[in-house]
């Protein structure tokens, strides 16, 4: 692992990638955003995934970069962008907001084209096997300008879990011997919980049978969901709030762990 001198505000330049896809909804504001900031030395890469509305209009309007990218994806857009600049510092706004070394993502291989979602989460697991340390600023606040829709969200989930499973399959030999389980250990607790529970009840329900296991779980579950529809109404006084929740938790990680068992499903038709 080769490390350079620490990087500081007064020398690290820093190149922001902006992947985009028929953004012109949310663009301008982003961009607006970015370039208000008083940082002293950086540069905005927009990586555009051949937007067919006005998204490359609105941004000929700004001093940005403008990138093509003929896979229509965020990790092919993430890529191509950390291969085309030349600075110190990269920093995406795709998922977690996240920024890195350029020489280290290169070193541990770049973003893996191949997976769908949370392709930072698998990155960071990868550096922090080449000796790297992934540092977490609390202090700093990320504002997401998405319009929130259950459709929107449950699609988001379902990618998540496909992900998941994909990391899971490709790098779980390498994370029992180096002991670091931290891109798969959740969602696995997760699906191990939740699959029982879906199966049970939905034998339940279609055999008119007596599953004790299953409503017990399903007791267990539905004490965890109403936690967090007391926990958001006590927050914001809202029933509203609170049902939104607790509906978007049960819907949610049906999402993640379909997501999850598709990816598996796949691989196995594609092998046999």
């Amino acid at each position: 692992m080769h490390h350079k001198d620490k990087l500081t505000k007064e020398n690290a330049f820093v190149s922001i990638i902006i992947p985009t896809l028929n953004s012109e909804a949310t663009l301008q504001s982003c961009l607006e955003s970015v370039l208000a900031q008083d940082y002293p030395a950086y540069e905005v890469l927009i990586v555009d995934g051949c937007s067919t509305d006005r998204t490359v209009e609105i941004v000929k309007k700004f001093p940005v970069k403008l990138l093509t990218e003929k896979k229509r994806t965020f990790i092919g857009d993430t890529r191509i962008g950390k291969s085309s600049n030349k600075k110190e510092l990269v920093e995406s706004t795709n998922g977690c907001n996240s920024a890195y070394r350029k020489d280290a993502i290169f070193e541990v291989g770049g973003f893996d084209s191949n997976n769908p979602a949370a392709e930072e989460i698998e990155l960071e697991w990868r550096l922090a096997i080449a000796g790297y340390k992934i540092l977490f600023t609390p202090e700093a606040h990320i504002m997401h300008n998405r319009k929130f829709t259950f459709k929107n969200t449950l699609r988001w989930l379902y990618r998540h879990g496909y992900s998941r499973a994909y990391v899971t399959n490709l790098r779980l030999w390498d994370m029992i011997k180096t002991r670091k389980f931290k891109p798969v250990a959740p969602p696995m607790v997760l699906v191990a919980v939740s699959t029982p529970i879906m199966w049970l009840v939905a034998g339940s329900l279609m055999f008119k049978g007596s599953f004790v296991l299953a409503e017990t779980m399903l007791v267990i579950y539905a004490g965890i969901t109403f936690y967090t529809i007391a926990k958001v109404y006590v927050k914001f006084r809202s029933f509203k709030d609170g049902f939104t929740a607790g509906l978007l938790q049960i819907l949610g990680h049906a999402a993640f762990v379909l997501g999850w068992w598709s990816y598996l499903l796949r691989r196995k038709n594609k092998e046999s």
